[in-house]
């Protein structure tokens, strides 16, 4: 079991992504039969860096090109790229069987990229990013 992130928040949660609390003061857990604790691992995971854990500085998303690694920002926009780094995170994490649908939309003058996907759970539920906060990957101009 997982503890659940608030995702609709309330005068009782009012900070989205912080530790939801249920009325009694109680800490909410999930056991992801909704896809919560999938969408809570993902979100970690895309924001979790290549090179930011001391441990083990392989692990993580290759944001920024470090030697002779692939990197997404501050390199020219490589599509083919980008999705297979993104796909990975997608498809290696714990709970996901498979990816059924992906997309991603570029923005040049924003310099962002979205990403839209559905993934089917090791459970067979169908997660759909689209039903969660989305995720955005942004450069600085």
């Amino acid at each position: 079991m997982d503890i659940r992130r608030v995702t609709d928040v309330s005068e009782l949660n009012p900070v989205e992504g912080d530790i939801e609390i249920d009325a009694r003061g109680r800490i909410v857990w999930t056991n992801d039969a909704t896809g919560d604790s999938t969408a809570q691992k993902l979100r970690i995971r895309f924001n979790f860096w290549r090179g930011e854990y001391f441990a083990d500085t392989r692990l993580g998303v290759p944001y920024i090109r470090q030697g002779t690694s692939l990197g997404i920002l501050g390199e020219k926009w490589d599509e083919p790229t980008f999705n297979a780094i993104m796909r990975n995170v997608i498809l290696t994490t714990p709970g996901v069987a498979s990816l059924r649908s992906y997309a991603v939309t570029f923005d040049r003058q924003t310099r962002t990229a979205s990403l839209v996907f559905t993934a089917i759970l090791v459970n067979g539920f169908v997660f759909d990013s689209s039903n969660y906060a989305p995720f955005i990957v942004e450069t600085s101009a």
